[in-house]
Protein backbone atom coordinates (compact mmCIF):
# COMPACT_ATOMS: atom_id res chain seq x y z
CA UNK A 1 0.00 0.00 0.00
CA UNK A 2 1.69 3.29 -1.02
CA UNK A 3 1.15 6.27 1.19
CA UNK A 4 -0.17 9.72 0.10
CA UNK A 5 2.53 12.08 -0.77
CA UNK A 6 2.48 15.23 2.38
CA UNK A 7 1.81 18.44 0.92
CA UNK A 8 3.07 21.43 2.07
CA UNK A 9 0.65 23.63 3.65
CA UNK A 10 -0.28 26.84 1.03
CA UNK A 11 1.44 30.30 1.11
CA UNK A 12 -1.24 31.97 3.36
CA UNK A 13 -2.55 35.55 1.87
CA UNK A 14 -1.18 38.23 3.24
CA UNK A 15 -2.94 42.03 3.81
CA UNK A 16 -1.10 45.08 3.21
CA UNK A 17 -0.68 48.43 5.10
CA UNK A 18 -0.05 51.41 3.49
CA UNK A 19 0.94 54.83 5.71
CA UNK A 20 3.26 57.98 5.33
CA UNK A 21 5.40 59.02 7.72
CA UNK A 22 5.82 63.29 8.41
CA UNK A 23 7.79 65.11 10.27
CA UNK A 24 6.05 67.96 12.27
CA UNK A 25 7.31 71.24 10.78
CA UNK A 26 5.90 73.84 9.84
CA UNK A 27 5.73 72.65 7.40
CA UNK A 28 5.43 69.03 8.08
CA UNK A 29 7.83 67.27 6.06
CA UNK A 30 9.34 63.82 4.69
CA UNK A 31 11.94 61.97 6.55
CA UNK A 32 14.91 61.26 4.29
CA UNK A 33 14.19 58.02 2.16
CA UNK A 34 14.81 55.31 3.16
CA UNK A 35 14.10 55.86 6.46
CA UNK A 36 12.70 52.93 8.63
CA UNK A 37 9.12 51.76 9.47
CA UNK A 38 8.49 48.93 11.79
CA UNK A 39 5.48 47.30 12.10
CA UNK A 40 5.34 45.18 15.56
CA UNK A 41 3.07 41.99 16.03
CA UNK A 42 2.30 41.13 19.78
CA UNK A 43 4.63 38.90 20.27
CA UNK A 44 8.07 38.70 17.61
CA UNK A 45 8.79 35.29 16.84
CA UNK A 46 9.23 32.94 13.29
CA UNK A 47 5.64 32.51 12.84
CA UNK A 48 4.91 36.34 12.89
CA UNK A 49 7.95 38.41 12.70
CA UNK A 50 8.47 42.05 12.84
CA UNK A 51 7.53 43.35 9.61
CA UNK A 52 10.17 46.50 8.11
CA UNK A 53 9.39 48.76 5.45
CA UNK A 54 11.19 51.73 4.25
CA UNK A 55 10.19 55.09 2.62
CA UNK A 56 9.74 56.65 -0.42
CA UNK A 57 10.94 60.42 -0.98
CA UNK A 58 7.08 61.60 -0.31
CA UNK A 59 7.42 59.55 3.24
CA UNK A 60 5.16 56.82 2.05
CA UNK A 61 5.49 53.20 2.71
CA UNK A 62 3.73 49.87 1.69
CA UNK A 63 4.21 47.07 4.02
CA UNK A 64 2.64 43.43 3.77
CA UNK A 65 1.60 42.25 6.70
CA UNK A 66 0.13 38.94 7.88
CA UNK A 67 -3.58 38.64 8.24
CA UNK A 68 -5.66 38.76 11.71
CA UNK A 69 -2.48 39.70 13.48
CA UNK A 70 -2.54 43.76 15.37
CA UNK A 71 0.44 45.82 14.23
CA UNK A 72 1.56 48.15 15.97
CA UNK A 73 3.81 50.90 13.87
CA UNK A 74 6.82 52.67 14.44
CA UNK A 75 8.85 54.87 12.34
CA UNK A 76 12.83 55.09 13.47
CA UNK A 77 13.91 58.58 12.96
CA UNK A 78 16.67 59.88 15.83
CA UNK A 79 17.70 63.36 13.95
CA UNK A 80 17.87 65.10 17.47
CA UNK A 81 14.86 67.54 17.07
CA UNK A 82 11.34 64.90 16.99
CA UNK A 83 10.33 62.44 19.54
CA UNK A 84 9.85 59.02 19.07
CA UNK A 85 6.06 57.87 19.25
CA UNK A 86 3.90 54.74 17.51
CA UNK A 87 1.44 55.86 15.39
CA UNK A 88 -1.34 56.81 17.75
CA UNK A 89 0.78 57.27 20.90
CA UNK A 90 0.69 59.94 23.21
CA UNK A 91 3.57 59.11 24.86
CA UNK A 92 7.55 57.83 24.47
CA UNK A 93 6.65 54.26 26.04
CA UNK A 94 2.62 54.13 25.11
CA UNK A 95 1.88 51.39 22.76
CA UNK A 96 -0.08 53.27 20.13
CA UNK A 97 -3.01 52.07 17.52
CA UNK A 98 -3.05 47.97 17.03
CA UNK A 99 -4.16 47.87 13.01
CA UNK A 100 -4.86 44.20 12.01
CA UNK A 101 -6.20 42.89 8.49
CA UNK A 102 -8.09 40.41 6.30
CA UNK A 103 -6.54 38.65 3.96
CA UNK A 104 -6.14 40.76 1.20
CA UNK A 105 -7.25 43.52 2.19
CA UNK A 106 -5.29 46.80 2.24
CA UNK A 107 -5.28 49.63 4.64
CA UNK A 108 -4.27 52.92 4.46
CA UNK A 109 -3.05 54.10 7.49
CA UNK A 110 -3.85 57.61 9.01
CA UNK A 111 -1.27 59.91 8.62
CA UNK A 112 1.86 59.50 10.65
CA UNK A 113 3.62 62.85 11.97
CA UNK A 114 6.45 62.36 14.81
CA UNK A 115 6.13 65.44 16.87
CA UNK A 116 8.91 68.04 17.45
CA UNK A 117 10.16 67.64 21.26
CA UNK A 118 10.27 70.56 23.68
CA UNK A 119 13.54 72.80 23.95
CA UNK A 120 15.95 74.37 26.28
CA UNK A 121 17.55 77.57 25.34
CA UNK A 122 20.05 80.14 26.84
CA UNK A 123 23.35 81.78 26.33
CA UNK A 124 27.16 81.13 27.10
CA UNK A 125 29.74 83.89 27.56
CA UNK A 126 33.35 82.06 26.91
CA UNK A 127 36.84 84.05 27.41
CA UNK A 128 37.19 83.26 23.63
CA UNK A 129 33.47 83.28 21.64
CA UNK A 130 34.49 79.74 20.78
CA UNK A 131 31.69 76.69 20.59
CA UNK A 132 31.55 74.75 23.31
CA UNK A 133 28.92 71.69 23.90
CA UNK A 134 25.71 72.17 25.62
CA UNK A 135 23.98 69.31 27.41
CA UNK A 136 20.62 68.48 28.69
CA UNK A 137 20.43 65.33 31.01
CA UNK A 138 17.39 63.33 31.82
CA UNK A 139 17.23 60.35 33.85
CA UNK A 140 16.88 57.02 32.34
CA UNK A 141 17.00 58.72 28.78
CA UNK A 142 20.73 60.12 28.61
CA UNK A 143 21.91 63.44 26.95
CA UNK A 144 20.73 65.40 24.63
CA UNK A 145 23.62 67.75 23.49
CA UNK A 146 24.50 70.49 21.16
CA UNK A 147 26.95 73.43 20.94
CA UNK A 148 26.58 76.93 21.04
CA UNK A 149 26.68 78.91 17.74
CA UNK A 150 29.31 81.53 17.13
CA UNK A 151 27.05 84.43 19.19
CA UNK A 152 27.08 82.37 21.82
CA UNK A 153 23.83 80.95 22.13
CA UNK A 154 22.15 77.30 21.84
CA UNK A 155 19.02 75.49 21.56
CA UNK A 156 18.61 72.17 22.86
CA UNK A 157 15.55 70.61 20.94
CA UNK A 158 13.73 67.34 20.73
CA UNK A 159 13.18 66.63 24.58
CA UNK A 160 11.04 64.57 25.85
CA UNK A 161 9.13 65.01 29.32
CA UNK A 162 6.85 62.50 30.00
CA UNK A 163 5.50 61.69 33.76
CA UNK A 164 7.93 60.69 36.09
CA UNK A 165 10.53 61.81 33.59
CA UNK A 166 9.70 65.58 33.16
CA UNK A 167 13.24 66.82 35.30
CA UNK A 168 16.21 67.98 33.26
CA UNK A 169 19.73 69.18 33.84
CA UNK A 170 21.72 71.40 31.96
CA UNK A 171 25.43 71.30 31.49
CA UNK A 172 28.26 73.49 30.02
CA UNK A 173 31.67 73.25 28.23
CA UNK A 174 34.05 69.95 28.75
CA UNK A 175 36.15 69.52 32.06
CA UNK A 176 38.47 67.90 30.18
CA UNK A 177 37.75 64.50 31.16
CA UNK A 178 34.51 64.11 29.62
CA UNK A 179 32.16 65.83 31.53
CA UNK A 180 30.80 69.03 31.33
CA UNK A 181 32.86 72.00 33.30
CA UNK A 182 29.98 73.84 35.00
CA UNK A 183 25.92 73.08 35.30
CA UNK A 184 23.04 75.48 35.52
CA UNK A 185 22.97 77.80 37.62
CA UNK A 186 26.71 77.90 38.51
CA UNK A 187 27.47 74.78 39.45
CA UNK A 188 30.59 72.83 39.10
CA UNK A 189 29.08 69.44 40.06
CA UNK A 190 26.33 67.81 38.33
CA UNK A 191 24.87 67.03 42.42
CA UNK A 192 24.74 70.55 42.92
CA UNK A 193 22.66 71.27 39.33
CA UNK A 194 19.20 73.15 39.56
CA UNK A 195 16.65 70.99 37.69
CA UNK A 196 14.58 72.22 35.02
CA UNK A 197 10.86 71.26 34.30
CA UNK A 198 8.98 70.39 31.38
CA UNK A 199 5.87 69.54 31.14
CA UNK A 200 5.39 68.96 27.70
CA UNK A 201 6.80 68.27 24.45
CA UNK A 202 5.90 71.92 23.42
CA UNK A 203 7.40 73.88 26.09
CA UNK A 204 10.03 76.08 25.40
CA UNK A 205 12.35 76.53 28.36
CA UNK A 206 14.70 80.04 27.52
CA UNK A 207 17.31 81.92 29.66
CA UNK A 208 19.24 78.93 30.66
CA UNK A 209 22.44 80.62 30.85
CA UNK A 210 26.40 80.40 32.06
CA UNK A 211 29.12 82.46 32.27
CA UNK A 212 32.18 80.06 31.99
CA UNK A 213 34.49 83.00 31.07
CA UNK A 214 38.04 82.45 33.86
CA UNK A 215 36.93 84.92 36.46
CA UNK A 216 38.99 88.47 36.54
CA UNK A 217 41.60 88.66 39.76
CA UNK A 218 41.12 92.34 41.02
CA UNK A 219 44.57 94.30 41.13
CA UNK A 220 43.66 94.83 44.22
CA UNK A 221 43.78 91.57 46.45
CA UNK A 222 47.16 91.90 47.37
CA UNK A 223 46.66 95.70 48.73
CA UNK A 224 46.68 96.34 52.52
CA UNK A 225 43.95 97.75 54.07
CA UNK A 226 43.74 101.00 55.06
CA UNK A 227 41.74 102.62 57.59
CA UNK A 228 38.02 102.15 56.25
CA UNK A 229 36.42 104.82 58.61
CA UNK A 230 38.47 107.58 56.31
CA UNK A 231 38.12 106.41 53.24
CA UNK A 232 35.27 107.21 50.39
CA UNK A 233 35.01 105.73 46.86
CA UNK A 234 36.80 108.69 45.89
CA UNK A 235 39.79 108.15 48.18
CA UNK A 236 40.05 104.59 47.96
CA UNK A 237 40.46 105.44 44.37
CA UNK A 238 43.32 107.77 44.83
CA UNK A 239 44.90 105.52 47.78
CA UNK A 240 44.94 102.07 44.92
CA UNK A 241 45.79 103.83 41.76
CA UNK A 242 49.07 104.98 44.25
CA UNK A 243 48.96 101.48 45.31
CA UNK A 244 49.81 100.23 41.77
CA UNK A 245 52.16 103.20 41.02
CA UNK A 246 54.35 102.02 43.58
CA UNK A 247 54.27 98.52 42.54
CA UNK A 248 54.49 99.39 39.05
CA UNK A 249 51.88 97.87 37.86
CA UNK A 250 51.16 99.65 34.94
CA UNK A 251 48.82 97.38 33.08
CA UNK A 252 46.38 96.63 35.94
CA UNK A 253 46.37 100.70 36.88
CA UNK A 254 45.01 101.00 32.90
CA UNK A 255 41.92 98.47 34.03
CA UNK A 256 41.28 99.57 37.38
CA UNK A 257 37.61 99.66 37.36
CA UNK A 258 34.70 101.17 39.98
CA UNK A 259 34.30 97.51 40.77
CA UNK A 260 37.97 96.59 41.70
CA UNK A 261 37.45 99.42 44.42
CA UNK A 262 34.10 98.76 45.73
CA UNK A 263 35.45 94.82 45.92
CA UNK A 264 38.24 96.51 47.72
CA UNK A 265 36.36 98.49 50.14
CA UNK A 266 33.93 95.31 50.65
CA UNK A 267 36.99 93.21 52.11
CA UNK A 268 38.42 95.61 54.15
CA UNK A 269 34.99 96.78 56.15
Amino acid sequence: MVAAPAHADAPQTTGTIIGQVLLEGPPDYPPVAGTEVYLFPPAVSSETPTVIATTTADGTFTADVLPDVSYVVAAQVEDGIHVPRNLGATSRNAPGTAFQMSPGQTLVLPKYVLPLGATISGHVKTDDGAPVPVGAYQEFVGYTETTTDHNGDYTIRGLDPTPNLDTFIVGFGSDGDGGFAQWWRNSPTMDGAETIVLTSIDDAVTGIDADLRTPRMSPLDSAPCLDRSTLTLGRATAAARAYLRVHHDLAALKTLTRADVQQYLARCA
